[in-house]
Parts: C-alpha cells; structure tokens; sequence
C-alpha cells in the first residue's frame, strides 16, 4: 500500500495543472518522503530546482518560484502556451549533500474540483486499502488510517473528495508517513496469501511472528 501511494505521488507531481500553483490558499510543497529511502526519511534541510535535462536552458522562468526551505513551489501569474510544459527536477539535500531527487512537471492544463487528476488518483489506493480480502491491517492501524483517508476519499459514497492539490499532498504525506511508521514499529501491514498445504492436504502451522 506504501508503495502505491508513492508511486501516485509521484505521478500527481509530474502533471501539475499551473493554476493549482497559483493558490495561496492551499500551498504547494514537494512531498520529499516519497522520493527519500526509508533511512533517509526525514525533511530535507534545503531544495533546489533546475530543469530537466532536454530543456534546452537551465535557468529557471521568473514565473515559477521553488522555496529553498520549505520546497514551496509558485506561479506568479499564468504562462504563456510557450512556455509549457515546464520540466523540473528538485534535489532534496540533507547535511551530507543531495540525497534524493524529485520529477516534477507544470502543465497548460487547469483543473478544477472533482476532476482533478489527483482526486481520481487516489480512488485505486483507496479501493486496495478498503478491501479486507488483498490487504490485511492491525485494527488500530487500520482505524488510524480510515480517518486520515477519509479527508480525501468519501468511503461511504465511495468516491473522491474534492480537495486542492495542496490539501491534496499534505493528507498523502501524512498517510504514507504513516503507513512507514507502522511498518518500522514492527505492526501488522499483510498483503493477503493463500496459506501453506502441510501434510494431508492442511494448512502448514505459521511460524510465531513479534
């Protein structure tokens, strides 16, 4: 399930619509855990943007803004059809240098409520994780999660919520930090498996687990 979170993470990014850079409101920031190892995973100290190779400049255009900090990503105002799709890697640096790298991408598109590509992103997740038979979870694990997926996914109505893409990646982040959490903590995290056959056509004894 961590897995797949990350992996939509880092779609979403890659197909930013520009006005959803533009709204204070609900700030943008890279999501550095999932694009830092598991030993690695806690926040950068610093972020810098460059261009994806291909581009063919490596200055970055006066309407996007990447915050050294906090990795805040902006637009200042509305690019021109020329100036899209706009390509971006931003290195994730700790006290010993970069330790990872994140893809992101700024598109012509403008997006809006519940067509939001992320909305849609996160109903596959949260169709895997609500399906008792392919994931098994810790009741309190399992209770903890319902909730934070509960901001972005309505699970009685079983569809997507309308949330900004920056509301969007925090809840995401929280989510996925947690599932880290537990799985370094040692609880139960189990993708669902056909048990064993011992002798006799019975299922094998398991072997006591912490």
């Amino acid at each position: 399930l961590a897995t797949m979170l990350e992996q939509t993470i880092k779609v979403v990014l890659a197909h930013l619509p520009w006005n959803s850079l533009i709204v204070a409101s609900h700030p943008v920031h890279v999501p550095a855990m999932a694009f830092l190892s598991a030993d690695m995973d806690y926040k950068p100290l610093r972020f810098s943007a460059r261009l994806a190779e291909g581009s063919g400049t490596t200055s970055l255009p006066p309407w996007f803004q990447l915050d050294a900090d906090s990795g805040l990503l902006m637009v200042t105002r509305q690019p021109l059809p020329s100036e899209l799709p706009l390509r971006l890697r931003v290195d994730l640096k700790h006290a010993e240098g970069k330790v990872a790298e994140a893809s992101c991408g700024v598109t012509s598109e403008q997006i809006g409520s519940s067509s939001a590509p992320w909305c849609m992103a996160i109903a596959k997740v949260a169709q895997f994780y609500h399906d008792p038979n392919r994931l098994h979870l810790e009741p309190g694990v399992r209770k903890a999660l319902h909730e934070h997926f509960g901001e972005i996914y309505d699970v009685g109505g079983r569809a997507p919520r309308e949330v900004p893409l920056g509301a969007w990646l925090d809840v995401a982040a929280r989510i996925l930090r947690l599932l880290r959490s537990t799985a370094g903590a040692g609880h139960a995290i189990l993708a669902a498996a056909t048990p064993s056959i011992g002798a006799g056509g019975r299922p094998a004894p398991r072997t006591p687990t912490r």
